[in-house]
């Protein structure tokens, strides 16, 4: 994580010249943030990533139903999805 922000305050500051050091470790860690926050709880970010992200991880974990999935569980509703395909 910290080699990820030093990187890509490097990258900033190579680009925008006018950036002080502070203003771009700012905003590499503001990236790292929404970037965390992307991982953390968008549902299925990547189709190239072939693990669950967090919340999926944690309510297929916990058997999650949900009335709207005519109280199917998450892992069953993605394996219908998958399914259809």
């Amino acid at each position: 994580m910290f080699d990820d922000i030093s990187l890509v305050s490097e990258d900033l500051k190579d680009k925008f010249p006018d950036l002080t050091s502070y203003e771009a470790l700012q905003i590499a860690c503001q990236m790292e943030n929404i970037q965390a926050f992307k991982d953390a709880f968008m549902v299925n970010p990547d189709a190239k990533t072939p693990y669950p992200v967090a919340l999926e991880a944690i309510s297929m974990a916990l058997g999650f139903e949900y009335p709207m999935l005519g109280g199917s569980s998450l892992v069953n509703a993605i394996s219908a999805i998958s399914e259809r395909k």
